[in-house]
């Protein structure tokens, strides 16, 4: 079914601006993987084993999910909000991190990571890792 992205979609439609999406969007990410662990699994693990067809409805999902943050990034630009790039690789890049440490929450058996860490993502998102403005580097 289409819950998960109908949720998502509802859930970044009724927030204020990018930076403010962009934080919820890494709560629910790992809030999802915080709940429902033994899901995760399957869905980065073990879904090409159950079948082509599941593999191929999540991968398409996730091509869904990139297409929507690209085109919310590439409004936000529009507002003048964030600065233009390519908003498809900045889409990848944002989604590819979250799964990454997702996949990390999935399979460990300790904390590595959760919906409280979604503040310092979401800093290093916002500033980058460019030294601060009169800094040396």
């Amino acid at each position: 079914s289409d819950y998960y992205f109908s949720s998502f979609t509802r859930t970044m439609e009724g927030i204020g601006g990018i930076k403010e999406k962009l934080k919820r969007l890494v709560e629910l990410h790992f809030q999802f993987f915080v709940e429902h662990r033994d899901i995760a699994r399957v869905v980065l693990f073990e879904h090409r084993y159950i079948t082509e067809d599941l593999g191929d409805l999540l991968v398409e999902k996730e091509r869904r999910r990139t297409a929507y943050l690209a085109e919310l990034l590439e409004s936000s630009a529009d507002r003048g909000e964030i600065r233009p790039v390519n908003f498809q690789v900045a889409a990848k890049m944002i989604i590819g991190a979250l799964w990454n440490m997702g996949l990390e929450m999935a399979v460990s058996e300790g904390e590595t990571a959760g919906p409280e860490m979604a503040g310092a993502i979401l800093d290093i998102l916002w500033t980058g890792l460019a030294p601060a403005e009169g800094a040396l580097g």
